[in-house]
């Protein structure tokens, strides 16, 4: 009887250990205008991804991992024809892992050490067709919060801090526009090649 709860209590010591380091982001109740002020956004490829040593305190929550990418498209900040973004690798810490040859928009930070970093909170703050509406086509979106949407139910969509846009509806068609505009991109580049 003895073995028996002292393993319940060992599993239960441990899951609620694993549930105190997941990933939790905190996110909306700003314009997107806001939201870029500080940040450097751009398409890029991934090139190389390479851990990081442990030993600098100067790195936000101890990246390490660093992601060189080829700019594609320079939508804010730094214009070079490469960036490097430190972040961290695992989930559990809300980092982020990159594919090699994948295109991807990215959003990174400027750090007190001065070098970019992002993670998944960054990069998912604001959805990837919202952030590219404000850059193509000037369209500054309200980011409602979840909790604002709880307490004050925004449902007008004529109002700019609606909460439809948090709708599952609003989202499937984020996603949607994102898709044509990944297939569209896919597509010149194919028959760029033809040519």
């Amino acid at each position: 009887m003895f073995h028996f709860f002292f393993a319940f209590i060992s599993l239960t010591f441990l899951l609620s250990f694993q549930a105190a380091h997941a990933c939790s982001c905190a996110s909306g109740g700003y314009w997107v205008s806001e939201f870029v002020e500080d940040k450097v956004i751009f398409e890029g490829q991934v090139l190389q991804t390479k851990w990081l040593p442990n030993t600098s305190t100067e790195r936000p929550y101890r990246n390490n991992s660093e992601t060189t990418f080829r700019v594609i498209t320079n939508l804010k900040g730094s214009s070079p024809s490469s960036i490097k973004v430190q972040h961290r690798s695992e989930g559990a810490s809300c980092g982020v892992m990159y594919g090699m040859g994948h295109e991807l928009l990215i959003t990174a930070y400027t750090t007190k050490g001065g070098e970019l970093a992002t993670g998944l909170c960054t990069e998912n703050a604001i959805p990837q067709i919202t952030l590219l509406n404000y850059f193509e086509k000037k369209i500054d979106t309200y980011i409602p919060s979840r909790w604002e949407c709880e307490e004050e139910h925004i449902a007008n969509i004529d109002d700019p801090k609606n909460c439809y846009f948090l709708s599952d509806e609003a989202v499937k068609l984020r996603q949607e526009a994102m898709a044509e505009r990944w297939r569209q991109k896919r597509d010149a580049a194919r028959k760029k090649r033809k040519e």
